[in-house]
């Protein structure tokens, strides 16, 4: 047996609870194996460094499904009954059909389904917002945090640079780095947040992608604040790290109550799994994007597992703020990773393309990066790129068998028609495989549009 299995085995019965065993197991060399779905159908790889944050995760989750098994005994249920009762409200979410939600406020109050919950949401959780933000800083949209740390550090160092033996200055340079400690660095909320697996997840990568210029004790912490209607997660909460929770109406208390129930400013929104259910509305567009615009809001982070969110796209547009697709839309669209940002302030096409011009003119002189400068996620071509922490997640395959599908029917329908008249085949690729106005994919060749009109579009299959 390996070292890494033999680790793997004493941390699983020292320290995580039994319930997550198989969960996470070697794989191949410097490889682990994973599993997000209950049934363990579907295998997904990460690193070392992917395994470190999924033992965090379930060493900090096992103490949660303590507590929860001894709330259980001390009711006097029949504990491996209301577990099984959880499991069953998890498997078929019955509220689902009749309600158009996940699972009823009643739901979300049983003991047996937040066991289940914590167990299996902490693990898809946690590896879809990593790899959301990893994505985002790819694309340079963490750059606030770059920025604000560099405000603090030239606002302690400027008295000192300026007044070297000023006893005042110095006295006053003392206070300031003070209220600093106590101070927050990032304020975070998510809205519909539950048990808050991203907010770990946010604050865990801004600790690690920015170890080497953030510290918590200089700079303050990440205040994480999980807001939701179900209050049944609050203890939860309480229970996962020195985190917040509030009883929070996504569309009746808005803006108007977000500081209130934060604490304070809210730095960064995460909407995770709430988009399509609970935000498609003015309401919540019209808030969310006031905080955005206003500059109240640096950025708000969508995970969502609906692939086609165009009303909700939409919506925030109108209201003049920058969505930007977090996931590769080589194969059509995917809204599954979304983030929303205040609009540049010129013409967004234009910035964007001087941004790709940019990205190619780094990509033809920047192939000498020293490694050690290279914190894995700039999105420029270097020698050693670094693999995401997380690869495949969200899950991308059915994708791509969709577009080799569509392949497929095309050249086999050249080979029946096009043959006899002397028509050459022509290559296809994932990135001609678009959508039209109306969200309907077409297939684009040649100089054609793409929106099945003109010369050289023919209209593709539906997915």
């Amino acid at each position: 047996m390996s070292a890494t299995k033999q680790y793997i085995q004493a941390e699983t019965s020292s320290r995580i609870d039994a319930c997550f065993g198989g969960v996470v197991v070697e794989h191949e060399s410097h490889k682990f194996q994973y599993y997000q779905d209950r049934n363990k159908r579907w295998p997904f790889t990460c690193s070392e460094k992917g395994y470190a944050l999924l033992t965090k995760l379930m060493t900090s989750v096992t103490p949660v499904l303590k507590s929860i098994r001894q709330e259980i005994t001390d009711s006097g249920k029949n504990i491996d009954e209301t577990l099984e009762k959880g499991r069953e409200i998890y498997a078929r979410k019955p509220a689902i059909k009749n309600e158009d939600v996940t699972w009823s406020q009643e739901e979300y109050a049983d003991l047996g389904l937040i066991f289940e919950y914590c167990r299996y949401k902490s693990i898809q959780r946690l590896t879809e917002a990593w790899s959301t933000f990893e994505k985002a800083k790819k694309k340079r949209l963490f750059e606030f945090v770059d920025r604000k740390i560099q405000q603090m550090d030239e606002r302690r160092q400027k008295p000192r640079e300026t007044n070297e033996y000023d006893a005042d200055a110095a006295v006053e340079a003392a206070k300031e780095e003070e209220e600093d400690v106590e101070n927050v660095f990032l304020r975070v909320a998510s809205l519909g947040g539950g048990p808050g697996f991203e907010l770990l997840a946010f604050k865990w990568f801004v600790e690690y992608a920015f170890r080497t210029s953030y510290d918590a004790k200089k700079h303050g912490d990440v205040e994480l604040i999980s807001l939701d209607i179900a209050e049944s997660w609050e203890k939860i909460c309480n229970q996962l790290q020195p985190m917040k929770f509030s009883a929070f109406d996504l569309v009746k208390d808005g803006d108007a109550l977000l500081e209130e129930k934060c604490g304070g400013p809210v730095d960064v929104l995460l909407l995770s799994y709430v988009a399509k259910m609970y935000c498609c509305n003015d309401e919540c567009y019209e808030w969310v994007s006031k905080k955005i615009n206003d500059r109240q809001v640096s950025i708000a982070f969508v995970i969502s597992r609906d692939e086609k969110m165009e009303e909700f796209v939409r919506g925030f547009e109108k209201k003049g703020v920058l969505v930007t697709p977090l996931m590769d839309q080589a194969l059509g669209k995917d809204h599954r990773l979304l983030a929303l940002t205040r609009r540049l302030d010129e013409d967004v096409s234009k910035a964007i393309e001087k941004l790709e011009l940019e990205d190619n003119r780094r990509k033809s002189i920047d192939k000498k990066v020293v490694a050690e400068d290279d914190d894995g996620w700039t999105e420029v071509h270097k020698e050693k790129e670094i693999p995401p922490t997380f690869p495949n997640v969200p899950y991308v395959e059915h994708r791509k068998a969709k577009v080799d599908k569509y392949q497929n029917k095309k050249a086999s329908s050249y080979h029946h028609h096009d043959r006899n008249n002397g028509n050459n085949p022509k290559s296809e690729s994932y990135s001609n495989f678009s959508r039209n106005a109306h969200g309907k994919e077409v297939y684009s060749r040649g100089g054609g549009r793409g929106d099945g009109g003109g010369s050289g579009g023919a209209k593709g299959s539906r997915w």
